[in-house]
C-alpha cells in the first residue's frame, strides 16, 4: 500500500533522504555507510559461486558487505543466498525502525568509520611533491 518511486541516477539524494537502506553488496555499501544509514544486505550469486568462495576458502572475511567488513562487525544484517527473501528482509529492515538506539548506534559508527577515512588529499599530494621537488635541488 506504500506508494513506490523509481528513481535512476540520484542515488545521494535517495541515499540522503532515506532513514533505512535496503541494498545489494558491493560498493553500494560503502556509500551507505558514508551516508551515514543503516542497512540490510541482500544478496544472491550462483550457487556455484558461493560454493567456490565459501566452501573452498576463497573468501577469508566473515563477510560480503564493504560497511561490515570496515566496521569490523556485522552492523548491516547480510541476508545472502537462500536468506535473500522478502519473509526475511522485510523484518530485518523494520527492525531498524522499531529498535532506534540500535538504528543511532549504526549511525553513530558509520560516522565514526567516515572520518576515519577522510584525509587532506591535496595538501598530501601537495606535501609529497614538495619533498620531490626539494630533492631535486
Amino acid at each position: 500500500e506504500l506508494p513506490l518511486v523509481a528513481v535512476r541516477g540520484r542515488s545521494h539524494e535517495v541515499l540522503a533522504a532515506a532513514d533505512v537502506v535496503l541494498t545489494a553488496s558491493g560498493t553500494a555499501t560503502l556509500e551507505t555507510l558514508l551516508h551515514q544509514r543503516p542497512m540490510v544486505v541482500g544478496y544472491r550469486v550462483h550457487w556455484l559461486s558461493y560454493f567456490i568462495a565459501y566452501h573452498l576458502g576463497v573468501v577469508k572475511t566473515p563477510w560480503v558487505a564493504m560497511a561490515n567488513i570496515l566496521a569490523g562487525e556485522a552492523l548491516a544484517p547480510e541476508l545472502l543466498q537462500n536468506r535473500c527473501v522478502p519473509e526475511l528482509l522485510g523484518p530485518a529492515v523494520l527492525e531498524f525502525f522499531t529498535d532506534t538506539e540500535r538504528a543511532e548506534a549504526v549511525r553513530r559508527r558509520y560516522r565514526e568509520i567516515h572520518e576515519q577515512m577522510k584525509c587532506d588529499s591535496a595538501t598530501r599530494m601537495a606535501d609529497a611533491i614538495e619533498g620531490m621537488l626539494e630533492g631535486r635541488a
